[in-house]
């Protein structure tokens, strides 16, 4: 059974969300306050934002104003000014609707639009995921990227399609669902990617047999079934960012939002709608992670395409497997962190 966590209501019973904002210019009230005029990615509508003038972030002194953000300001010797093209992420926005929104907050994804096409990625079914080790205290974050599109699912010449997409990405991952008429009768998710017995990464070739074979043992459990594989493309939380305590505090808020809770304590972890500020030499890390409604339900990644659960996954579910992505993934242990940077970074679904 699923349970959503009850989303955090603010006054007016308007839950908080983030609205990521593409600027097309900027706007003054008659306080003479700066506002932000731009497009809500979201829907399409324009929309005119403004900083709050009250509360904690308001008295915030890292908070920079939208006019100090208009104006430009020098952080040594670099000199940032938002411009049209660039890309704001306006967080605790009250979900009224109206084209006027007030945010406590505003995080710069993207200065102008040549950063944004550089810099910044976005997905209707992403999830951000903390790992723990207790032993060490060593902390590794990781946004697990699914593949939104029913037309790129991996469903036949397995061996081939896996191996190319494991060669046109850093870190990947593969979630291969076993679907009859109904829907989704089995689902296990793998990122191996590490040969144990020759010490090495694998090939792209390696990783398409192994999941080929992971494929053939699941269909094998269910013969009525069809293999439907959702590839995942893995990103790396940005070291720097989880360096200190007040990273790691901050990181591990935003991963509560893809984790449902019952009232039993029974957690799943969901996909939501996210943008996020890629790092790095080659863009492997995220610096960055904006979920659009943090505290809504958020979906199953193991239905998307528009698939629901079979009536033989309820049943099975019912004789003792788990339909919880997070029960059977959960590990804080050292050897997982391990697995993490080497072979099997992912949950198992």
């Amino acid at each position: 059974m699923k349970f959503n966590r009850k989303s955090r209501q603010s006054s007016g019973g308007n839950h908080l969300v983030n609205v990521p904002v593409q600027v097309t210019g900027f706007t003054q009230n008659d306080s003479g306050a700066v506002g932000v005029v731009g497009t809500d990615l979201r829907n399409g509508k324009e929309v005119t934002v403004f900083l709050t003038t009250e509360g904690k972030e308001a008295e915030n002194p890292n908070r920079k104003s939208l006019q100090a953000l208009k104006e430009g300001f020098a952080i040594g010797r670099n000199r940032f000014t938002l411009e049209a093209g660039g890309l704001v992420a306006f967080k605790g926005v009250q979900s009224r609707s109206g084209d006027q929104l007030v945010a406590p907050w505003a995080d710069v994804l993207a200065f102008n639009a040549s950063d944004r096409d550089q810099y910044v990625g976005q997905s209707q079914s992403a999830m951000l995921r903390v790992f723990n080790n207790n032993e060490s205290g060593a902390v590794r974050g990781a946004l697990y990227v699914f593949e939104n599109d029913p037309e790129l699912h991996i469903k036949t010449d397995i061996s081939e399609a896996v191996a190319a997409y494991a060669a046109s990405t850093t870190k990947a991952a593969f979630l291969v669902r076993a679907v009859d008429a109904e829907g989704v009768v089995d689902y296990d998710m793998t990122a191996k990617r590490y040969n144990r017995d020759a010490n090495r990464p694998m090939e792209p070739a390696e990783i398409g047999v192994y999941v080929e074979r992971l494929a053939g043992q699941i269909q094998d459990e269910h013969p009525e079934a069809s293999i439907n594989i959702v590839p995942v493309t893995i990103l790396d939380v940005s070291p720097k960012w989880l360096a200190g305590e007040a990273g790691v505090r901050a990181v591990s808020a935003i991963s509560n939002s893809y984790v449902n809770e019952g009232p039993d304590g029974h957690v799943e972890q969901v996909a939501k709608n996210t943008y996020f500020k890629l790092g790095g030499e080659n863009n492997q890390f995220v610096n960055s992670i904006i979920p659009t409604d943090p505290y809504g339900p958020g979906h199953d990644p193991a239905l998307l395409g528009g698939l629901k659960y079979s009536s033989r996954f309820e049943v099975e579910n019912e004789a003792g497997q788990s339909t919880d992505a997070a029960a059977n993934s959960t590990a804080d242990s050292g050897a997982e962190l391990e697995e993490a940077a080497s072979a099997d970074y992912g949950p198992s679904m």
